[in-house]
């Protein structure tokens, strides 16, 4: 037996790292933006109520100062970023949950990811050949379905992880 949870775990570790590295550099811009505008050497901002810490700051209190409003537009597109790909996150999320959790050993699990995203898994499931295609292990017409909308998603995350 294996443990599905743990290796979907792993895998949208992986699969996101790069997307969550991308999302903080963008805060960063966001606050450096600010600083250059209010003359203010800050941690962090406020804006609709959350506090974003630039992402080498020191955890802690420090004074908490709204956004300027030059910059709520920059931060929209941000938010609408951070949304989508939180959007994808879940939504991959579900597919390898259904492709996953009904596998029995090591060479389901192979079988089961997408090639686009085999390298993330550890050697032992990476260097088994692939038996079977994923869609073997979906039972219903919406998960063929959703296995088609979100595969172009997985792809496209497991290309950015190699880009930045």
């Amino acid at each position: 037996m294996h443990n599905s949870h743990k290796y979907i775990t792993y895998i949208l570790s992986e699969l996101f790292k790069a997307e969550t590295r991308r999302l903080e550099k963008s805060t960063d811009r966001i606050l450096e933006s600010h600083q250059e505008i209010t003359h203010q050497r800050l941690d962090g901002f406020m804006y609709q109520g959350k506090f974003y810490r630039h992402s080498n700051a020191a955890v802690g209190g420090g004074k908490r100062v709204s956004l300027h409003l030059d910059l709520w537009s920059k931060m929209e597109q941000h938010l609408a970023d951070e949304k989508q790909v939180s959007l994808d996150h879940a939504s991959i999320h579900q597919i390898l949950f259904k492709l996953i959790e009904p596998c029995f050993c090591l060479q389901d699990i192979r079988d089961a990811i997408p090639d686009c995203i085999i390298d993330i898994l550890p050697q032992e499931i990476r260097s088994l050949e692939r038996r079977r295609n994923p869609e073997f292990f979906l039972n219903h017409e919406r998960d063929f379905k959703h296995y088609a909308k979100v595969l172009p998603r997985i792809e496209f995350y497991s290309a950015a992880r190699l880009l930045y």
